[in-house]
């Protein structure tokens, strides 16, 4: 027969074991929020914006202010701060992709941004959308990164390769002897076609 001291002993040694348990799981939950802000420290501008327009920021990352020089605070002040920032001629392009991003429900594009100082930065934005268990839009989630030095080279090399086929002289680059590039006027000196 389990005296009543034998029960209050094994309630408090289940007791103790769950109170074990919930400390572990705590001291888990503790370690992934540590990881979980490492990731979301050492990423790109990471956010997550309401699905209707104007899709206000509900959350963003402090590397905001190392991409456009804003406080996460700034960026949330208002509904549709980002589409306030967001250059005006990318602004067609941008929302024409809103039907596809919906339908696919990920998206990646480059546009410009307006910084706090004033100049405009090239951003890669990566975002998906989430769906509740209906399959309705519920959240978009992404991350924006500065690609701003990337799209200048784009450019340079752009402006490059314009003067090299203005160029008056043949120019032609081969690899094993093979052409991998010819200009018009490289054509034009040797009859070729493309």
């Amino acid at each position: 027969m389990t005296t009543e001291r034998e029960i209050a002993h094994q309630t408090q040694a289940q007791l103790q074991q769950q109170l074990d348990q919930q400390r572990c799981t705590l001291s888990q939950l503790e370690a992934d929020l540590q990881r979980l802000q490492w990731i979301i420290g050492a990423s790109p501008a990471t956010y997550t914006s309401d699905v209707v327009p104007p899709c206000p920021c509900t959350y963003i990352s402090q590397n905001v202010e190392t991409v456009l020089g804003y406080t996460p605070e700034e960026f949330r002040s208002e509904p549709d701060f980002w589409v306030q920032h967001l250059h005006h001629e990318d602004a067609p392009r941008v929302y024409g992709a809103h039907p596809q991003f919906f339908q696919q429900g990920h998206l990646r594009h480059d546009y410009r941004m307006r910084h706090r100082d004033g100049h405009y930065v090239w951003v890669r934005d990566s975002l998906i959308l989430l769906r509740d268990t209906q399959g309705q839009p519920q959240e978009v989630v992404g991350f924006s990164q500065d690609i701003n030095a990337a799209k200048q080279d784009e450019m340079q090399i752009k402006r490059q390769l314009a003067a090299i086929e203005a160029a008056a002289d043949g120019i032609a680059i081969l690899e094993d002897g093979v052409y991998v590039y010819i200009n018009r006027a490289h054509l034009e000196v040797f009859g070729y076609t493309q």
